[in-house]
């Protein structure tokens, strides 16, 4: 693009910004196709003077006047008096070409619109506008009906302006208005109203969404809407998905301006919408990017690689790709694995190894209450189950019943019905499985509610610390992590609260100022807890996170760092935290080669 064009380009989107008009509505107004004005704007084409002459006289006394008056080129009048009703007018044909100026009393805003509210401050301009220099560009409206009134099909917001004109008493309804007549069907009326309203810049992701649902409902498809809306068919495919997986509350978020478009498609990456709910809670509440939502809707679900069935026997969605795919419908998932494990139950009982084999209820672990280990081949028992962890089918065999547990053989046991027996274990599977969402849902309420009351949770945290206690609540791979409690420990304890606290494995008349640094020192005894505990209700909230993070820091101690992986050394930055350059990892020899080939 050459400078002047450059110049020319700036001061039109300029004044049509201000004006508040589409490329549609400007070409129309010039009487130039708006094809060409936008081909200028991107630079894969270029227009006459005299067609940029008339776009200046569309858009008058803005930039583009200016700018073409001062290069020597005359602006042509521009004609914005009302159109006779008379003029114009046709009655055959399938429309009735011609521009009437009608009187505003005649006409009615279209209920049948989408966009159902404006910008109060964005009418006001335009109202204000119109009553400086007059509605420049035409309404759309529908043939009369039999009293004689006219249904706006493009133009809402220039209407809008007007009621607004109207209310302030600045016009009657007899203030005429030029408008462009066409007989329309329903159907037609409809898509040229969507179309007008989805190419304006500013069109919200979501009505624009509604927008190309509404025009697939007129039998459109994704590469016409595209063609009308002059925008990329993956655009109008990546809206329309917005609409139909997206979950109401993350829907509201995304209007709200509480996510971005972004973390909404990584929301919708998983089509469960309590999932779906979870995630906004972590794009909200813990300010998770589109990359972490993404790996977030993976969690607790399968990966394709745990199958023990043909996966073209699921019929329900991924999360992912590649090999890194995990299954959506985790129940699906578990409807065919345990078909597979019944699979495996017979090939086990066809190998006659086994005196007997077990299939588990789905959800269910083996036990060994009531069993014991044997040697392979003697009374040889194998249970088959889905692991609760692995997600894999698991055989736990060379097991046999205990002697206690053989003792009743002899009794005759009543004969039960097994559909009744099928039933009972499809209701406590059913409630198992309540009951465990129920707990999921619960520890996610409890870590949601930490940012807002973190005081008493770490008031929590200490206490389990030192007293070597575990929270019962706690996934269980968490409490296999309990922290050490060291000399640094002990003495930053101490200080904080003038108690001389004792713990329960210190050497014995040893000053703590010789015991080694690395060396753990237990927990403390049930009357240091007790005063711990009183302790730590009169302080206040910022003074315990201050004690915890002294203490987790101590516990360091033990353990020494190499180097720092790139998000730590990142996170630092953000803190402020100076990283020290022992801990920064020396560039590998291959990335100085990639560096090298990408100068090169």
């Amino acid at each position: 693009m050459d400078k002047k064009q450059k110049a020319r380009v700036t001061a039109l989107e300029a004044d049509r910004e201000k004006a508040g008009l589409s490329y549609r509505a400007l070409g129309q107004a010039a009487g130039v196709s708006d094809s060409r004005i936008r081909e200028a704007v991107k630079d894969v084409g270029n227009m006459t003077d005299d067609n940029w002459a008339k776009c200046a006289a569309a858009l008058p006394g803005g930039k583009l006047a200016a700018l073409l008056e001062k290069e020597g080129i005359e602006i042509p009048v521009a004609h914005s008096a009302p159109v006779p009703a008379e003029a114009g007018m046709r009655h055959d044909g399938e429309a009735a070409a011609g521009i009437v100026a009608i009187p505003f009393g005649r006409l009615r805003p279209n209920p049948d619109n989408y966009r159902k509210s404006f910008d109060p401050e964005d009418i006001a301009a335009l109202a204000e506008s119109i009553a400086e220099r007059g509605v420049l560009q035409n309404l759309v409206v529908r043939e009369a009906d039999r009293k004689g009134v006219h249904t706006i099909n493009s133009g809402g917001r220039r209407y809008a302006a007007l009621m607004s004109l109207r209310e302030q008493n600045r016009i009657d309804d007899s203030f005429r208005v030029n408008c462009l007549v066409l007989r329309l069907k329903d159907a037609e009326a409809r898509a040229l109203a969507l179309i007008e309203n989805l190419q304006r810049q500013d069109v919200p992701v979501l009505e624009e969404a509604e927008g190309f649902k509404a025009l697939t409902a007129l039998g459109w498809d994704t590469e016409k809407i595209a063609t009308a809306c002059r925008i990329a068919q993956r655009t109008v495919q990546d809206r329309l998905q917005l609409i139909e997986r997206l979950a109401p509350l993350p829907r509201e978020a995304l209007a709200g301006g509480k996510i971005t478009l972004e973390q909404a498609r990584a929301i919708m990456s998983t089509p469960n919408e309590a999932d779906q709910n979870d995630l906004l809670t972590d794009a909200v509440q813990s300010e998770f990017t589109a990359t972490e939502l993404r790996e977030a809707a993976k969690r607790n679900k399968p990966e394709i690689g745990k199958a023990a069935f043909d996966l073209a026997q699921y019929k329900g969605e991924f999360i992912g790709s590649g090999t890194s795919r995990v299954f959506a419908d985790v129940k699906a998932f578990m409807k065919l694995q345990h078909k597979a494990a019944a699979q495996r139950v017979k090939e086990l009982e066809e190998s006659g190894e086994l005196v007997a084999v077990t299939l588990l209820p789905a959800g269910k672990q083996f036990e060994w209450g009531g069993w014991q280990r044997t040697e392979t081949g003697k009374n040889e028992h194998a249970f088959v189950y889905i692991g609760k962890w692995s997600w894999k089918i698991e055989v736990t065999r060379g097991v046999c019943p205990r002697p206690e547990a053989l003792a009743g053989d002899d009794d005759e046991e009543e004969e039960r019905d097994p559909a009744q027996i099928e039933l009972e274990q499809e209701i406590a599977r059913k409630r198992e499985e309540a009951e465990t969402e129920a707990t999921r849902q619960w520890l996610r309420d409890m870590l949601a509610a930490v940012p807002s009351n973190p005081g008493d949770y770490f008031r929590r945290e200490i206490l389990l610390g030192l007293t070597g206690k575990s929270a019962q609540w706690r996934p269980e791979h968490l409490d296999t992590f309990l922290p050490e409690n060291l000399p640094a420990t002990l003495r930053i304890l101490r200080e904080a609260t003038g108690h001389p606290f004792i713990m329960d494995e210190m050497p014995d008349d040893v000053p703590l100022e010789e015991v080694p640094l690395a060396e753990h020192l237990g927990i403390i005894g049930e009357f240091d807890a007790a005063f711990l505990d009183d302790w730590l209700d009169r302080q206040d909230d910022w003074s315990v996170i201050q004690l915890y993070v002294q203490l987790e820091a101590s516990r360091c101690t033990l353990h020494r760092l190499n180097t720092l992986a790139g998000s730590d050394i990142a996170l630092s930055e953000k803190l402020g935290v100076p990283v020290p350059p022992h801990l920064i990892p020396e560039p590998d020899e291959d990335d100085d080669i990639e560096d090298e080939e990408e100068a090169a």
